[in-house]
């Protein structure tokens, strides 16, 4: 009963420990030899992008272009509305 007592706050700890951050993720250089860490993202630069594509499907729905608005889906794309089944595929949403 004494194992099960320590036993299960390490296990807690070691969990929490491994599900945390790793630092610093932005790094370029090698992390070991023959290893090289992922490129840097530039999260402004993702936002930036984001948000072109929000405004432009935006002025696809308002200008009522569904050609232009399926665009932004994939051929197998399903979209689901509310209170109305899903729609599967391009055509269909």
């Amino acid at each position: 009963m004494r194992m099960r007592r320590t036993l299960f706050p390490l296990l807690a700890v070691g969990t929490f420990a491994a599900c945390a951050p790793a630092g610093d993720d932005t790094r370029t250089e090698a992390v070991s030899a023959g290893t090289v860490a992922a490129p840097a993202t530039d999260p402004a630069a993702v936002r930036r992008t984001i948000d072109s594509v929000n405004v432009a499907l935006a002025d696809a729905l308002q200008k009522e272009d569904a050609a232009a608005h399926n665009a932004f889906y994939a051929p197998d794309g399903m979209a689901m509305m509310a209170n109305t089944p899903a729609s599967k595929g391009r055509d269909a949403i």
